[in-house]
């Protein structure tokens, strides 16, 4: 199994519809979860939440660089711990391809969750993608989306 080098964190900004804590890791949303009435995604978007038990959700992720890395695996644990049922995943693909979008980024860089639509169906897929923010002053987003802590997964794993 591949280790990355890059994981997706959260900020906690109201302003940005950002409601995790700072540096909860982000992962897509799976079903059953919301934005707990806190606010409403633009059309054609949506959120990630954070893999603590409370799910908060965050429109907007910031790339970060982990100390000795993550595996997909390791990302499903932590999914699994964060939901109620704590089943082990049945499908590591998808945080094997979260991963590798998450590393193609370069650090610091905020990104977003937006939904693409699927020829010849009505669904809808989620790509991450870079995120467009305006209206706000440069140099507080710099300081905003550049946390300086360090992190590691064996933080996260208990």
């Amino acid at each position: 199994m591949n280790r990355y080098d890059k994981i997706l964190i959260g900020i906690y900004s109201p302003e940005l519809k950002c409601f995790a804590d700072e540096g909860d890791i982000l992962f897509l949303p799976q079903k059953g979860d919301t934005t707990k009435k806190l606010f409403r995604p633009r059309e054609g978007t949506s959120y990630f939440v954070s893999l603590t038990k409370a799910r908060k959700p965050n429109a907007i992720g910031i790339v970060k660089r982990i100390n000795g890395g993550i595996t997909a695996e390791e990302l499903a644990k932590l999914n699994c711990l964060s939901l109620e049922n704590n089943n082990s995943p049945e499908d590591l693909e998808r945080y094997e391809q979260y991963l590798k979008r998450i590393n193609t980024f370069s650090e610091n860089q905020p990104v977003s969750l937006y939904l693409q639509d699927t020829f010849g169906s009505k669904e809808k897929t989620p790509v991450i993608r870079k995120a467009i923010v305006r209206g706000y002053d440069e140099l507080d987003l710099d300081t905003l989306f550049q946390p300086h802590y360090e992190l590691s997964v064996s933080d996260y794993l208990i």
